[in-house]
């Protein structure tokens, strides 16, 4: 004989701890009997549940008949403001209409919190690689364009000489040539492969750079060296060196020699770019943690549209350049943590301001890296 009471017990267990939040609705459409799981979900105790409609609780769905199957996700927030994600399904009951049971259907939801926080999880990884990815292509794609120019540069600047080279031996070969033209022809070669020689080692200072090795330096006492060095060419040429007063304990964390070989570079540019001679000023200021050098000169200046292109390989302004000393400088002063700044005027002259460190340690990934 079938026990109808131990049957009724053990549906109301199976009701009571079902992982699935669950409600009977009557068939006035309002809730009741709501289980502890369905309360747990909306963070509503039972009795707040029951007498409400479906459509009150979950009003993002678009509900039709209140008593036909249908199902849909939705966000539901609970009181305190915690958002979930539930699967709300409702389903009819048969003979909830004949009159066997005061229920004419059950609602079940389901808590998809936590996948649906992996699919945004998935998702925004996707985009990220997506992101990642194009920008690694992006950056390879750039590489290889810098890889174009600057080969195309190298290329440029040492069959200049080369062509010259070839023309001399063929003269040479040819042997018609007196004695003091050939004596001539073989000084323009030498002249010529030192010419290749300087441009080769420039390009080794840029591939193969020593390492930096920072220490404190004053700026006086470099400055004062870069002008004992390059006070004979200006001499011949007519150009004045105008040191500023710069205070003997203004210094900076840098490695001198490479910070000299930027000066030298700027300062020799200026004295170059004075045909007619001219005064070339230096000075130096240290405000809170940056030091400027300014470096000016009274040459022909450069024109707006060359000045962007200041440091990049093989881009000169002068007839016997080799448009690498610059982008040398750029890059010793960019890995001490510091910048280059170029305001030039054509026909008054072009000024260099060299931003850098003062006592403190550069940034991060700078020290003892190479220049």
């Amino acid at each position: 004989m079938v026990n109808f009471r131990d049957d009724i017990r053990l549906y109301r267990l199976a009701y009571e701890h079902d992982r699935i939040g669950k409600a009977f609705v009557g068939r006035d459409g309002r809730l009741s009997h709501a289980n502890p799981a369905l309360c747990g979900m909306l963070g509503l105790e039972a009795e707040a549940i029951s007498g409400r409609r479906a459509s009150e609780l979950f009003p993002d769905l678009p509900w039709r008949d209140p008593l036909r199957q249908q199902s849909a996700r939705c966000r539901y927030e609970r009181p305190g403001g915690e958002a979930r994600w539930l699967f709300v399904h409702l389903t009819p009951l048969d003979g909830g209409g004949a009159g066997v049971s005061p229920a004419a259907g059950m609602l079940q939801v389901e808590d998809l919190s936590d996948s649906v926080e992996l699919e945004n999880e998935i998702r925004r990884l996707t985009r990220d690689a997506d992101a990642l990815y194009g920008a690694e292509n992006l950056i390879q794609s750039e590489k290889l364009a810098a890889a174009g120019q600057l080969a195309a540069g190298i290329a440029h600047e040492i069959r200049n000489p080369l062509t010259s080279l070839k023309g001399f031996l063929q003269l040479l070969k040819s042997g018609s040539s007196s004695a003091a033209k050939r004596e001539a022809y073989v000084t323009i070669m030498l002249e010529e492969l030192e010419r290749i020689e300087q441009i080769l080692d420039e390009l080794l200072v840029l591939s193969r750079p020593r390492a930096a090795k920072f220490a404190r330096a004053g700026i006086a006492q470099m400055i004062r060296h870069v002008v004992l060095l390059l006070q004979p060419q200006a001499v011949m040429r007519g150009v004045e060196i105008r040191v500023l007063p710069i205070p003997d304990e203004v210094y900076i964390y840098c490695d001198e020699n490479q910070i000299k070989q930027v000066l030298i570079n700027i300062v020799k540019n200026g004295i170059e770019a004075m045909e007619r001679g001219g005064v070339l000023t230096i000075e130096a200021a240290a405000e809170r943690d940056i030091a400027e050098i300014r470096v000016a000169d009274q040459g022909t200046g450069i024109p707006p549209d060359k000045l962007e292109r200041l440091g990049s390989p093989f881009f000169t302004t002068k007839e016997n350049g080799t448009g690498l000393g610059l982008t040398v400088c750029y890059r010793i002063v960019r890995n001490h943590g510091g910048k280059i700044e170029v305001d030039s005027r054509p026909g008054e002259g072009t000024t260099f301001t060299i931003c850098l460190p003062v006592e403190g340690r550069p940034p991060d990934g700078t020290r003892d890296q190479p220049a």
